[in-house]
């Protein structure tokens, strides 16, 4: 990946918002879980946006480590919302797809659906939901980085 560095500002965060808000089209959601970190600050955005008060979070640790670690322990009901601000390679939401599979009564859980504000455009996971696809030699800086 090259150095080139693309700074994201609130406006971009706030266009690439509504467009995943549209792509919903009228699906509701009875839990948005955000990915520590990115992933809260769109996560919450995105509860205010539809309506949401069941926002949980999962802290998931897939970079400089022997095996992905995961925080926290969220309570998964109904049509969950998985957001995270960028879908880099895809191992993060790979994981957190398993996670889920192997940790959560499925009775419980009808639908999961993911969504990241940016997608790399040959990450190995598609998001369901992606407000933007970026290039791959682009380093995307967050306003809350």
């Amino acid at each position: 990946m090259s150095t080139f560095k693309r700074y994201t500002n609130w406006k971009n965060i706030e266009t690439n918002l509504d467009t995943c808000v549209d792509k919903f089209d009228s699906l509701r959601f009875d839990t948005i879980l955000g990915l520590a970190r990115g992933g809260m600050i769109p996560a919450t955005l995105l509860a205010y946006k539809l309506d949401c008060h069941n926002l949980q979070q999962l802290g998931v640790r897939t970079r400089d480590v022997e095996a992905i670690q995961y925080y926290g322990s969220p309570l998964l009901t109904g049509r969950v919302l998985v957001v995270d601000d960028i879908n880099d390679s895809g191992l993060t939401f790979s994981s957190v797809d398993n996670y889920i599979r192997y940790h959560f009564d499925h009775n419980e859980i009808d639908e999961v659906t993911y969504c990241s504000l940016y997608r790399r455009y040959n990450t190995k996971f598609k998001t369901d939901i992606t407000g933007e696809v970026v290039n791959d030699d682009d380093w995307l800086v967050f306003p809350w980085d």
